[in-house]
C-alpha cells in the first residue's frame, strides 16, 4: 500500500509541474547553459518518485526480484 502511495504522490507532483509549466510565462532562467527552474525540479522529482513506486508495485505483484532490487537501490541512493 505504501508503494502505491508513492505512485500517487509522484503522479500528483508531475501533474502539478505540468500545470505550473503551462500556466507560467516563457521567462525561464538560464544559469551557465543549464535550465534551472523549480517547475522542472518538481517534474523531475515527480518522475523519480513515480518510477520508484511503479517498479515497487510491479516487482511486488510479479514477485520479480530484479525490479525489487532496483527499488531498493533507488531508495538507498535517494535516502543515503
Amino acid at each position: 500500500m505504501c508503494v502505491f502511495c508513492l505512485q500517487v504522490i509522484g503522479v500528483l507532483l508531475v501533474a502539478a509541474g505540468v500545470w505550473a509549466l503551462t500556466e507560467r510565462d516563457n521567462d525561464f532562467s538560464m544559469l551557465g547553459g543549464m535550465f534551472i527552474s523549480p517547475v522542472v525540479l518538481l517534474l523531475i522529482a515527480g518522475c523519480i518518485i513515480f518510477a520508484i513506486g511503479f517498479f515497487g508495485c510491479i516487482g511486488a505483484l510479479r514477485e520479480n526480484t530484479c525490479l525489487l532490487l532496483i527499488v531498493s537501490v533507488k531508495l538507498l541512493v535517494l535516502y543515503h
